[in-house]
């Protein structure tokens, strides 16, 4: 599972760019799918790694893996006061 501060980083890069509304949008249609999409991920590395780098790509098969980090980053990202610390 990622830390705390891992979500956070997330969310303040999401929140720096002003695209909380449609990231909360595709994380919610994504958590129904979330299991599926962390096996494709997997299955698709082998070309990511070379674009994305191997410490992000698994980063990010971690993170979508688990629909408890979905939902912790989703909450971070409504939160209207989210400051990302």
């Amino acid at each position: 599972m990622h830390t705390k501060s891992d979500l956070n980083k997330i969310a303040r890069a999401i929140h720096n760019r002003k695209m909380n509304m449609p990231a909360i949008f595709m994380l919610e249609m994504y958590k129904p799918l979330s299991k599926l999409f962390s096996v494709f991920s997997v299955a698709i590395s082998p070309i990511a790694i070379p674009l994305v780098g191997s410490k992000l790509a698994s980063s990010l098969t971690e993170l979508f893996d688990d629909r408890n980090n979905i939902e912790e980053l989703i909450c971070l990202l409504e939160n209207e006061d989210f400051n990302g610390n």
